[in-house]
C-alpha cells in the first residue's frame, strides 16, 4: 500500500470516528473525551502497526547503503516486496548513484593511465631529442646541416656502417707552411690556422662534404657517393673552385692588414674505397682508407700554389661541367702505370 494512502487513512479513520461518537452522544462533554480518546488510540495502534511493518525494511536498507557506501555493492540485498515505495525509491537512487560513482571511478582511472602512458611517451621523447642535440653537436664538427639531418632521418640502424664504395678525396696543404711558421709566435700560427680552416671547412659544409681530418696544416674532406655517381665529384671539385677564390681573398685581407700571407694547394680524386670507423678499442677514428686517398694525397702534393688537380676519374666525371686541362701524369707509390691528371682552370669556372 502507498505509504501517502496509509497516513491519510490515519487521519481520517479516526477522525471519522471522533465525528461519528460526537453526533451519537448529542455533544455530551464526557462522550466526547470519551471519542476523542478513542481516535487517538486507534490512530496510535495503526501507526505502531505500519511501523512494525516497515521498521524491518527501513534496517535492511540501512545495512545495503552502508554496504553500497563501502564499495561492496553486489553484496547488498534488494529490499523485500513489502517494502513501501518510498523505500524502493531510496534504494534505487542510491544504487544509481553508487553506479555512477564507479563509472566515474573507472574514467578517472583511465585518465590517469592514460596520463602516465603520455608521460612516459614525452620521457622518452625528451630522452630522444637530447641525444639528437648530442649527435648534432657532435657531428656538426664533421659535416654541415644538411649531412646530419640526412643521417638522423636514415632509416639504417647503422648510418656510419663499415663499407666499400666509390667516393672522392680532397686534400688542401698550405704551401710552405714550415718555414713561414719559423718566424711567426705560436699564437699567430694558431690564429691563421683557425681562420684558414674556419673559412674552407664552411665551404666544404656547402657542398655536402664530410671534414675527415686535419693533419697539421692539412686538412681531408671526403665526398660520399650519390645516386647520382657525378654529384659527389662534382661536389668536390666545386668545393675545391670555390676555397681557393676564398683563399685568394682571404689573402688579400692578410696583406692588407700587414700578416703573412700564403698558397694553397689542393688535390682530388675518385675511386673505390673503404669506409669505416678505424682504431684502437678505446679510440676510434671514422675514415677512408685505399689507394684512393694515396693518389688524392699525391694529387695535393703535385698541386702549386692556388691550383686545384684532379684524378682521371674525377675529371671524367666533371669535363662536361668544369674547365680542365691535361697537366701530365704522376708516380703513385706501388703504381706501375702513371697517374693522370688534370687542372681546373679556377678562374674559368663558374658554377651556381
Amino acid at each position: 500500500m502507498h505509504t501517502g494512502l496509509i497516513f491519510a487513512l490515519l487521519a481520517l479513520i479516526p477522525a471519522a470516528i471522533g465525528a461519528a461518537m460526537l453526533f451519537l452522544s448529542g455533544g455530551t462533554p464526557d462522550l466526547i473525551t470519551a471519542g476523542l480518546a478513542v481516535a487517538a488510540l486507534i490512530s496510535m495502534l495503526a501507526g505502531l502497526f505500519i511501523l512494525r511493518a516497515q521498521g524491518g525494511h527501513i534496517h535492511r536498507l540501512a545495512q545495503s547503503t552502508g554496504l553500497i557506501a563501502a564499495g561492496k555493492r553486489k553484496e547488498a540485498e534488494p529490499l523485500a516486496k513489502g517494502a513501501s515505495p518510498e523505500l524502493h525509491q531510496i534504494e534505487q537512487h542510491v544504487r544509481t548513484l553508487a553506479a555512477e560513482t564507479d563509472k566515474g571511478k573507472r574514467i578517472f582511472s583511465e585518465l590517469v593511465n592514460r596520463f602516465k602512458q603520455h608521460a612516459a611517451k614525452m620521457n622518452e621523447l625528451t630522452e630522444k631529442l637530447k641525444r639528437e642535440s648530442v649527435l648534432r653537436d657532435y657531428l656538426a664538427r664533421y659535416v654541415g646541416n644538411d649531412v646530419i639531418e640526412q643521417m638522423i632521418l636514415s632509416q639504417d640502424a647503422d648510418p656510419l656502417k663499415n663499407e666499400r664504395c666509390e667516393a672522392t678525396l680532397l686534400f688542401a696543404d698550405i704551401r710552405s707552411f714550415t718555414s713561414m711558421s719559423e718566424g711567426m709566435t705560436p699564437e699567430q700560427v694558431i690564429t691563421m690556422l683557425n681562420e684558414y680552416f674556419d673559412a674552407m671547412v664552411g665551404i666544404i659544409f656547402k657542398h655536402g662534404g664530410i671534414l675527415d681530418k686535419f693533419v697539421g696544416d692539412e686538412l681531408m674532406a671526403v665526398f660520399s657517393p650519390q645516386k647520382d655517381k657525378t654529384a659527389a665529384p662534382l661536389a668536390a671539385v666545386r668545393t675545391g673552385v670555390e676555397m681557393q677564390k676564398k683563399i685568394s681573398e682571404l689573402m688579400q685581407e692578410r696583406n692588407a692588414r700587414g700578416l703573412q700571407v700564403f698558397q694553397v694547394g689542393i688535390g682530388i680524386n675518385t675511386g673505390n674505397v673503404v669506409v669505416g670507423n678505424v682504431g684502437a678499442k678505446n679510440r676510434m677514428d671514422y675514415t677512408v682508407i685505399g689507394d684512393t686517398v694515396n693518389v688524392a694525397a699525391r694529387l695535393e702534393q703535385m698541386a702549386e700554389g692556388q691550383e686545384v688537380i684532379v684524378g682521371e676519374k674525377t675529371y671524367a666525371y666533371c669535363k662536361h661541367a668544369i674547365p680542365m686541362r691535361e697537366k701530365g701524369a704522376i708516380k703513385v707509390k706501388n703504381r706501375d702505370e702513371p697517374v693522370k691528371c688534370y687542372e681546373v682552370i679556377v678562374k674559368s669556372a663558374t658554377f651556381s
